[in-house]
């Protein structure tokens, strides 16, 4: 074909049936010819007109994670922090290969939630969940929690109670008695 007409191609549609995912519970790879799905008049040249479909069987995991395992990161010594319970934990949603998603656990996450520059108050804040691998993973959506910021009690001063020196009598000498 000429440049003017192969610049006029750009794409080469294939049909949808050539990849079936119905009922596919394992990846899968597929070899497809492109010779049969070029427009008449063009010839692939290539010395492979084969290519490579891979289809990977996604899992949608939940996990529980405690509140107890949530690091609260950029506490200010002045306020108390507490998380709103509403449960004993959360749960999170999370989308990936097969055979990888099915081995997560919570102790493939470290989640952490920033209370800096928060002042007294109740705050919703996003939970950085902070799971290993995660280019291998997509959190089905984000997690948010409510801290509540609260000033510090103040301890009261307690006084030390004086200390006497306790008295000590010594006792009377008189004219009167005797030294052996």
């Amino acid at each position: 074909a000429t440049k003017d007409r192969l610049d006029a191609i750009s794409y080469i549609e294939l049909p949808t049936d050539i990849i079936d995912v119905s009922g596919i519970n394992m990846d899968k790879t597929y070899e497809i010819s492109l010779g049969s799905y070029v427009p008449n008049g063009y010839k692939i040249v290539s010395s492979s007109p084969n290519f490579s479909v891979e289809v990977k069987v996604l899992r949608r995991v939940g996990i529980f994670i405690p509140y107890e395992k949530i690091e609260i990161k950029g506490a200010k010594d002045l306020y108390d922090y507490d998380i709103v319970r509403k449960a004993q934990g959360i749960n999170v949603y999370v989308i990936g290969e097969k055979d990888k998603a099915e081995k997560l656990n919570v102790s493939h996450f470290y989640p952490t939630v920033s209370v800096a520059g928060k002042n007294i108050g109740t705050h919703t804040i996003k939970i950085d969940l902070n799971l290993v691998d995660e280019e291998d993973y997509e959190i089905e959506e984000d997690v948010y929690l409510d801290v509540i910021v609260s000033e510090k009690p103040t301890e009261p001063e307690t006084e030390e109670p004086e200390t006497e020196e306790p008295e000590t009598e010594e006792p009377e000498t008189t004219s009167d008695d005797k030294v052996e």
